[in-house]
């Protein structure tokens, strides 16, 4: 034979154990949306092991990124955690990423995330008559208009 193994009849073979590597986090998912001029960041896990703590970071380029948030992971839980956390969008698209760090200093990136936000989206065109009130854009006399947030 060329180098295979040949194991007779009435033999016994041992295999060793491999070994498993257990994530330190199931995560069921990291997302995020605007509410209100703000990012809505949120992220869950199924399963967490020796887990320290979550970090999230902030980029507009995707290049370089600012810790926006620190938050205490729960150790060691079997049951679904939830973590929600705020920032203050930019104008343009905003990258996010999640980083998952264990009491062992060991760590995790989780795909990054981006919000689209636009200023324009914040405000509101108002129009006024002579008077100073409130009107309808199609309204034919004289009138002002003012851009407000919304």
């Amino acid at each position: 034979l060329d180098g295979g193994i040949v194991i007779g009849a009435g033999t016994n073979v041992t295999i060793p154990p491999m070994f498993v590597y257990t994530l330190p986090v199931d995560l069921l998912h990291f997302s995020g949306h605007e509410y209100n001029g703000k990012g809505l960041l949120s992220w869950a896990t199924a399963i967490e092991v020796n887990n320290d703590r979550f970090e999230l970071y902030h980029s507009m380029d995707a290049i370089k990124w600012n810790m926006i948030n620190k938050q205490y992971g729960k150790g060691n839980s079997n049951t679904t955690n939830e973590y929600i956390a705020t920032h203050k969008l930019s104008n343009g698209v905003n990258y996010y990423q999640l980083k998952q760090i264990d009491y062992d200093g060991q760590s995790e990136l989780f795909d990054i995330i981006s919000i689209t936000y636009s200023v324009e989206n914040d405000v509101k065109e108002v129009f006024y008559n002579i008077l100073g009130q409130p009107v309808d854009k199609n309204y034919k006399g004289f009138k002002i208009s003012n851009l407000e947030k919304k």
